[in-house]
């Protein structure tokens, strides 16, 4: 039977236990519940569908800097899209 393994203590970082109160604090409003949908909705339709991402994980893997960089402005195109229909239907 192995022996547990123990971990060291975390250091106290009081800045963050600062920070962690404030948040436990807040109350999400509908601006900002409206604005993460906005955000997520363009970072999803930025990346494609699954064979961009494939696309994309096969350029970095042969580290292919000139097909990195038609897939970038390939996913940069879609982000455009994506913040003018955002905009048009009144979520900008």
């Amino acid at each position: 039977m192995g022996k547990a393994m123990m971990s060291k203590p975390s250091p106290k970082r009081p800045n963050l236990d600062v920070l962690l109160a404030k948040a436990k604090e807040h109350k999400v409003t509908n601006e900002e519940l409206q604005e993460q949908h906005k955000n997520y909705v363009i970072s999803e339709m930025t990346m494609g569908n699954d064979a961009d991402e494939a696309a994309y994980r096969s350029a970095l893997d042969r580290n292919d800097k000139e097909e990195i960089k038609r897939l970038d402005e390939e996913a940069e195109e879609r982000r455009q899209r994506a913040i003018k229909i955002m905009n048009d239907i009144g979520l900008s």
